[in-house]
């Protein structure tokens, strides 16, 4: 049974970003819940916040928050990391321009 109030929660923030909002969202559900089925109130709820804080590590929008306070925008979810053919690629067309300081980064999906 806890296990169920858990994934609710997570579910909640893993939807809104944030435990609070999850606990807004699902809170009279699990509350009603409870009461029906007679479980107690404070472990059902404290259930709740615990699942909705784990749920909230990974919510998209803390990804999102993470990536651009670190300069990464635009990158969430790439590797954003050359591969050795590409970053050669890069050096050769600059030697034959020198004026030229090569193709722009790409970043490649594997």
């Amino acid at each position: 049974m806890w296990n169920h109030v858990r994934w609710i929660g997570a579910l909640g923030a893993f939807m809104t970003g944030s435990n609070t909002n999850s606990n807004v969202l699902f809170g009279l559900l699990q509350t009603r819940t409870a009461e029906l089925l007679g479980y107690s109130l404070p472990l059902v709820l404290a259930a709740q916040t615990a699942g909705g804080a784990v749920g909230s590590i990974f919510a998209p929008t803390k990804i999102v928050v993470g990536a651009s306070t670190a300069g990464m925008a635009g990158q969430e979810g790439l590797r954003g990391v050359q591969s050795k053919a590409d970053h050669r690629n890069q050096h050769q067309t600059s030697d034959r321009n020198p004026g030229h300081r090569g193709a722009s980064p790409t970043v490649r999906l594997s």
